[in-house]
């Protein structure tokens, strides 16, 4: 009975070490870059991209969602000749890991998406669909932790007045194969006793 509750410890300490391991924390800045100032213009409509929240998120466990970029759209064109938009654009996402303070492209490629927005825009609605035209994941490894950075949900901006809209990504932690081992290392002698004991 010793040796089981023993075992049982030992798993529960690979358990704790290999979620600590994924319990990473990390800040994240894009650039973006559409026409010249952030934002583009068709007729009497702009399509605005806006900075999202960057610091102090959590990567262990599934991750977290964030936003790469924020979308808005103002307009004056009427509802029966809408504004028609096609913007190409480029978001350059860097991260750094907060333990270590390693950060991209310092330590590995920058991480790029691209993709297209395309649809129209008028005083009282807004259809903007995105296209990606990039990779869709990245995995980078900073200081201990490789992070998987893959992109997430888009959400259309609302017609001008309404909801922001959104390109976002996920990121997360991958273990690594040391944690694994630790894992291993605890059942085994669950294993041997369970053996024993037939």
């Amino acid at each position: 009975m010793k040796r089981f509750l023993t075992s049982l410890v030992a798993v529960g300490v690979a358990i704790g070490l290999a979620g600590a391991a994924r319990a990473q924390y990390f800040d994240h800045f894009e650039t973006v870059n559409p026409p010249p100032g952030g934002s583009a213009i068709s007729g009497s409509s702009t399509l605005f991209f806006l900075p999202g929240g960057n610091l102090n998120k959590f990567a262990g466990g599934d991750g977290t969602d964030v936003v790469l970029a924020n979308l808005r759209v103002t307009s004056t064109a009427s509802d029966s000749t809408p504004d028609v938009f096609v913007v190409p654009y480029v978001i350059t996402m860097d991260l750094t890991d907060v333990a270590s303070g390693q950060f991209t492209p310092a330590n590995a490629p920058s991480l790029l998406f691209k993709g297209t927005l395309s649809g129209t825009v008028s005083g009282g609605t807004a259809n903007i669909v995105n296209t990606n035209t990039g990779p869709l994941f990245y995995n980078v490894t900073l200081g201990a932790v490789t992070y998987h950075v893959a992109l997430g949900t888009y959400t259309a901006p609302e017609a001008p007045g309404g909801a922001l809209g959104a390109i976002g990504a996920h990121v997360s932690a991958v273990p690594e194969p040391g944690t694994f081992a630790l894992l291993g290392v605890g059942i085994l002698p669950l294993l041997g006793l369970a053996r024993r004991r037939k």
